[in-house]
C-alpha cells in the first residue's frame, strides 16, 4: 500500500487531499486562462463555495483594471438617421426624446403577481426605428397614425417595454382631472374657480 493510499488514512486526511487536488486543478485553470470568468476566485474549504480575492498592489500595476461596459437600456434613442444618405449613426450621449408614429394602439397585460390592462403603443421613430411604448396614465387619445413623443424608461412589469409615451406633447392629450404630479402626466394646473366647483356640489 502506498502513502496516498485512501484505506491507511484517516476520512478528514482524505477529504483535506481531495479538495486540495481540486484547488490545485482549478489553479491550474486559473494560471493557463483556461477560464477567464473564475478567476481571481478561490474555493473556501470553510464555506464550501468560490469566494472572490482582492487583487494585489502588484497586480494592479500590472493589469490594471478594466472599465465596467455601461449597458444601453433605450437603444433607439442612442440611433440617429443620416436622411441624406440613408445610414443610421449611434451616438454614445443619445436623444432625451424622438419623436414618432403611431403604428398600433393596443393593451397588454403584466407580468404575474400584477394584473391589469396597460395601454402600449408600437410607435415608428423619426430614426426609423419601431419600439413598444408605454402610454401612462388614466385614459389617452391615441390612434393609429398618431403622433408622439417618446422617451426612455422601463416598465417594471411589461417585458420589452423600455419606452414611455409624453403625455400633453403632440397628439397626446394630458391626463384630466390629474392633481399629484401633473407635470409627468401633462396635467394643467386647475384654476381657483373650476376646483371649488365640485367642492360646492357636494
Amino acid at each position: 500500500m502506498t502513502r496516498e493510499d485512501p484505506l491507511i488514512m484517516k476520512p478528514q486526511l482524505c477529504l483535506l487531499l481531495t479538495y486540495a487536488k481540486l484547488f490545485d486543478k482549478f489553479n491550474a485553470l486559473f494560471n493557463k486562462k483556461l477560464c477567464p470568468e473564475l478567476s481571481g476566485l478561490f474555493y473556501c474549504l470553510k464555506c464550501n463555495y468560490f469566494k472572490k480575492i482582492m487583487p494585489t498592489m502588484n497586480q494592479l500595476v500590472r493589469k490594471g483594471r478594466n472599465p465596467k461596459i455601461r449597458r444601453q437600456t433605450s437603444l433607439a434613442l442612442h440611433v440617429s438617421l443620416d436622411t441624406l444618405h440613408r445610414k443610421k449613426k449611434e451616438t454614445a450621449k443619445g436623444a432625451p426624446f424622438k419623436q414618432g408614429v403611431c403604428l398600433k394602439v393596443t393593451t397588454t397585460t403584466p407580468k404575474k403577481p400584477n394584473s391589469a390592462l396597460r395601454k402600449i403603443a408600437r410607435v415608428r421613430l423619426s430614426n426609423g426605428m419601431e419600439v413598444t411604448a408605454y402610454i401612462p396614465g388614466m385614459g389617452h387619445n391615441l390612434q393609429e397614425h398618431s403622433i408622439v413623443l417618446v422617451k426612455g424608461g422601463k416598465t417594471k412589469d411589461l417585458p420589452g417595454v423600455r419606452y414611455k409615451v409624453v403625455r400633453g406633447v403632440y397628439d397626446a392629450s394630458g391626463v384630466e382631472a390629474r392633481r399629484k404630479s401633473r407635470s409627468s402626466y401633462g396635467a394643467k394646473k386647475p384654476k381657483a374657480g373650476a376646483a371649488a366647483k365640485p367642492a360646492g356640489k357636494k
